[in-house]
This record gives structure tokens, sequence and C-alpha cells, in this order.
């Protein structure tokens, strides 16, 4: 099996737990070391995956660059929000990267239409791939006695994920379940917001255990401005959770735009009998251990770097 050197332009531990998945060398996103000198790529690399592709700068785009051309083989991944951001850039700029990585092999997380628009982006062939989560949690009984929902938000892009519909939406479920209670988290913890609903709860630390916390919910709920491959939505499935989204094209989740109808569809779980909605989405945690493990990932990469996974 040959090494694959990672370049990483997402989350540094989005990087780093893909890169144990492929046994590999890690770059992490801005190319320095710890004591913060600056780190080069080496002069000759076999393979190499780059994660993320957030050219939100010149500096950026041209590390992809100058990795790329490194390489023997290389595959760039967009993820998250490196689709709008490619948009964003004008035909010169991205007519210059795509010229700098000619031989890069692209993918992007997600379904038909996530890899539609990155091909209309970027004018070149782009392949899907499904990323795994950094814990592959098992399906796991409902603990909670009430109705219990989870909001995953960035507290530093709360419109973008969503907060303002999400709190909307927690307002009109009060009325409706009367014993709902809406969590809000973040890996880093979320600060408390004024004007929320009163079955709202943040979450301001990281939380300690997540196979606890997944165990207490009846539902994920996700309200973001792109089309993306939620990770959080992806644990949620893995633990039997019920997930509704306003967009995408996620296998086994529910989409609805309106506020109203996704407080009818809050009802319509939370009528489902305790026993059986612990348990009620089990077809949607089989479908993503199967096509989200790390397995399956690492053998997509050497299918896309024309490698044999042997």
């Amino acid at each position: 099996m040959a090494k694959i050197c990672i370049y990483c332009q997402a989350i540094p531990y989005f990087g780093e737990y893909l890169c144990e998945y492929l046994r590999g060398r890690y770059w992490d996103d801005d190319g320095e070391s710890p004591d913060g000198r600056r780190r080069r790529f080496p002069s000759e690399l076999s393979d190499g995956v780059v994660v993320g592709c957030y050219c939100n700068n010149d500096f950026r785009m041209q590390r992809i660059i100058d990795f790329a051309g490194k390489t023997q083989r290389c595959v760039v991944m967009f993820t998250g929000s490196d689709l709008l951001i490619m948009k964003r850039l004008s035909p010169d700029v991205r007519r210059r990267f795509m010229v700098g990585t000619g031989k890069a092999v692209f993918c992007v997380d997600g379904g038909e239409s996530n890899r539609l628009e990155a091909e209309g982006i970027i004018g070149k062939k782009v392949y899907t791939i499904n990323l795994p989560p950094k814990m592959v949690f098992q399906p796991r009984p409902l603990y909670a006695h009430g109705f219990e929902v989870g909001c995953y938000v960035n507290p530093n892009r709360p419109d973008f994920y969503g907060l303002p519909k999400m709190m909307q939406i927690a307002g009109k479920t009060l009325e409706a379940i009367p014993n709902s209670v809406f969590r809000v988290y973040h890996s880093i913890g979320y600060p408390r917001c004024c004007n929320a609903p009163s079955n709202v709860v943040f979450h301001t630390v990281a939380i300690p255990d997540m196979d606890a916390f997944l165990s207490r919910l009846s539902c994920s709920l996700r309200f973001t401005r792109h089309d993306t491959y939620s990770m959080t939505a992806i644990e949620a499935m893995m633990a039997g959770r019920y997930v509704i989204s306003n967009n995408g094209d996620m296998p086994k989740v529910t989409y609805l735009l309106d506020a109203d109808a996704v407080v009818r569809e809050l009802v319509r779980i939370n009528s489902i009998r305790l026993a059986d909605r612990a348990w009620y989405y089990k077809d949607g945690s089989e479908y993503y251990h199967i096509n989200h493990s790390p397995a399956q990932f690492v053998k997509r990469i050497y299918e896309l770097l024309d490698l044999s996974n042997g």
C-alpha cells in the first residue's frame, strides 16, 4: 500500500482523523509546525489527498497548487462550504486554480446535487465520496422520557447554521409538545442566547459523552444555507436517530422547508410509541454504517488514486 500524504484546509481534527484512517502523513491548514515555523512539503510525494478546498485567499490556493504539483497522483476533496467559496472566485482565478492542479482528481462529499454543482463551478469531472465520521456510533436505545431534539450550530456562524429558524421551530413545538427540549450544541460549546424559547438548552461546553447525548435525542434538526453532508447528521443516523433538514440529498433524511411542516413532523415522531421510536430509524442507521464506514472511505480514496487497496 502506498504512503499517502494528507494536506488539510478543513477543520484540523477533521484532517487528523482521516489521516489515521489512511495511515498517512499530515500537514495542517497553514503548513506550520507547533512551534510556529513554516513547514515545506516534501520535494516529492507519491500520493496526496487534499481535505478541504477553502480557497478564500491566494495563499490557500497556492498551497493546494504546490501540494498537487509534488504528487504523482492527487485527490482534492470539496467539503463543507468549499463550493460557496469557489463560486465567489472570478472565472480567471478558477481557471488558474484548475491549470495549477491539472492532474488532480476532484471529489465532493455528498450526493448527486453536490457533484453536479461542483462540476458546474470548476468545469471538470467531479466524483462523489462518502466521508466517515470521527466516531462511528452504534445504534442506541432511546433513554429520554421527554422529546429532545439536537441542534448542532457553529457559534461563529449561527445564521449559516439556521439558528433563527431553529428558535422559531422550538417555540412552535413548545405549544404542540409541552415537554419538548431543543439542545443547541457545538464541539467547543455554544454560548447562551437571549430571547430563546423556554424549551431551548444551550450547551456552553463541549459534550463530554456523545453516546449518552445521542441516546437522549428523538431527532436531529439541521437548517443550513448550503447543501453539505453534515457529520452530525451522519452521527445521528448511525445512532438510529431521525434527521430533519431543509436542503440536500442525504439518503434517509426528511427534507422540509416550512417551520410549520417541521413542527407537524416532530409531532408525528412524538406520537410514535417510545419503545418503537427508540429504534424507529434502524434502516437509516444500517445505511450509514455501510456507506460511511472508514473502510469504504479508504477503498474509495484508492479507487480515485487508481491504486489497489492491498
